[in-house]
């Protein structure tokens, strides 16, 4: 994946230069399936390698089992606002 600046906002775009998540609102009104970027968190990555902090999916059962299913995988992990979290490759 790679994170790319143009016209002042991001886009993280896969291999094939699918685009996965930006800033671009007009995007991301136009296409439901490009997920949200925060500008903050690209601001502190760009120009390195990135990754999509993700963070185990459990499935919670009702209450009165009070059981948890063990991570049926991962999902991308959001900030505060919606937007999701980058890191750097070290």
């Amino acid at each position: 994946m790679e994170l790319q600046l143009e016209f002042g906002d991001y886009y993280l775009v896969d291999e094939n230069d699918n685009t996965i998540a930006t800033t671009d609102k007009i995007m991301l009104k136009v296409d439901g399936s490009i997920e949200k970027l925060s500008k903050e968190n690209c601001d502190e990555v760009y120009g390195s390698e990135v990754e999509i902090v993700t963070e185990p999916y459990v499935k919670y059962v009702s209450r009165s089992l009070d059981t948890v299913y063990p991570p049926l995988g991962k999902r991308n992990k959001l900030d505060e606002n919606g937007c999701i979290i980058l890191k750097k490759n070290i």
